[in-house]
Parts: C-alpha cells; sequence; structure tokens
C-alpha cells in the first residue's frame, strides 16, 4: 500500500459522509446547490445517448434524396429537440432538488438554533430568579 494512502481515504470518506450536526447539513446542502447551479447550454458528449446516431442520419445523402425528405427532417429535428429539451430538463430537475434540500436543512437548522435559544432563555430566567430570592 502506498505511503500516506489510508489517510486520504479516510478524508474522502469523511467528506462524502452524512453530516451529523444540523449546522453541518445546512453547510453541505448549499454545497450541492452550488454544484447544481449551472444549466449547461451545450448538449452533452457524443458518447451520452445518440448523438453520433443523429449527425449521421441528418448528414446522410440518401435521407436527403427520398421523397419524403422533408417529414423526415421534421421528424428528426423534433426527437432532437425533445432529447435536448429532457437533457436540460433533468438538470433543472437536479437544481429544484437541491435548493429543496437545501430549504429542509435550513428550516432544521433553524429549529435547532431556536431550541438551543428558548433553553438558554429559560435557563436564564432560573438564574435570575435565584439571584432575586437566593438559592431555591
Amino acid at each position: 500500500m502506498a505511503p500516506g494512502y489510508l489517510a486520504r481515504v479516510r478524508t474522502a470518506a469523511a467528506e462524502r459522509a452524512l453530516p451529523t450536526s444540523p449546522k453541518e447539513q445546512a453547510r453541505r446542502a448549499l454545497e450541492l446547490v452550488e454544484e447544481t447551479s449551472s444549466i449547461g447550454v451545450s448538449p452533452p458528449p457524443p458518447g451520452a445517448g445518440g448523438w453520433r446516431r443523429a449527425a449521421k442520419m441528418l448528414a446522410s445523402p440518401s435521407t436527403v434524396a427520398r421523397r419524403g425528405s422533408v417529414r423526415l427532417i421534421k421528424s428528426f429535428a423534433s426527437r432532437l429537440l425533445r432529447w435536448y429539451v429532457a437533457q436540460v430538463t433533468g438538470q433543472v430537475s437536479e437544481l429544484g432538488s437541491s435548493i429543496s434540500l437545501l430549504g429542509r436543512s435550513l428550516f432544521e437548522y433553524t429549529a435547532h438554533l431556536e431550541s438551543e435559544v428558548a433553553a438558554l432563555r429559560a435557563e436564564v430566567e432560573r438564574l435570575s430568579g435565584q439571584g432575586l430570592n437566593g438559592p431555591g
């Protein structure tokens, strides 16, 4: 085993571990929103779907020479547009999920802080009461 390998693995595992505190959960959710907030306008690379096959079909001379070529080109354009919109829709859906997770995490973090503040206020009230009346 390479020197330092175990330390690198432990560090990577700790970075990917589920956060336990509400503060860390909110921070991780915000990082996720930042990672997914960029919506790509260019199509995925050639290996990600039928892109190469679609390009061949469009450039094929036999396709253009056919009598129903206009209908075929319209059909192809419609499929290509549908495919592209599906890619963008997937990215927008991922962003929406990230924002939803962020909202949920921030809600839980705020609720956690509010319960801590309420407990501290009760403790201050209790200590204030002891100071005026003496130890109970």
